[in-house]
């Protein structure tokens, strides 16, 4: 079963459709928005990737989520709900003529995920041949894929586990930023 994409050689241009993105969410999201961040493959350079820009949307704890949502469907984004067992992360995917092209994942601030996906994506810009590592492991689980995204992110779980838990004992840390 295929994955929402494939997955494609690193493309310089990743950054500047985040910045772009990031520059449309702010005007409409800003009163709501503590920070926003390119995570995610396409967000290490060199790094293979589906070429689908993942974006860490911070809020306020006193966001209205509804308010919030729907001013987000109204930039072309599907509200695809709140992480299973994850209270305070909801994920949204936009698509244009019929591929995936943005993922957003919306966290209350102080939400474990904001964390860990900034020092993940820190460990990897810095870390060359873990991001190698990582890129080998993503192209396995591709060429390997039976059921679809959920075994494709369910495969890098223990990788992302233990990349972590490296990048926390060696002194990655996030510190809160606006924007």
């Amino acid at each position: 079963m295929a994955l929402t994409s494939l997955i494609v050689s690193y493309d310089s241009s990743w950054t500047y459709k985040f910045e772009i993105e990031k520059s449309l969410l702010l005007k409409i999201l800003s009163e709501d928005a503590m920070s926003i961040h390119h995570v995610g493959s396409t967000s290490v350079k060199g790094l293979i990737a589906k070429p689908e820009i993942d974006i860490l949307f911070v809020i306020k704890p006193t966001s209205n989520l509804q308010h919030l949502s729907s001013l987000l469907v109204s930039l072309g984004y599907d509200h695809r709900g709140e992480e299973p067992g994850n209270s305070g992360h909801w994920y949204f995917s936009k698509n244009q003529q019929g591929k995936r092209t943005h993922k957003l994942h919306m966290c209350i601030e102080g939400h474990h995920c904001i964390e860990e996906q900034i020092i993940f994506r820190d460990y990897l810009r810095n870390n060359l041949s873990t991001a190698k590592k990582y890129a080998d492991l993503k192209l396995k689980l591709e060429r390997e894929n039976k059921t679809g995204i959920m075994e494709y992110i369910s495969g890098k779980e223990f990788f992302i586990i233990e990349t972590l838990t490296t990048a926390k004992a060696e002194g990655y840390s996030y510190v809160t930023m606006d924007y």
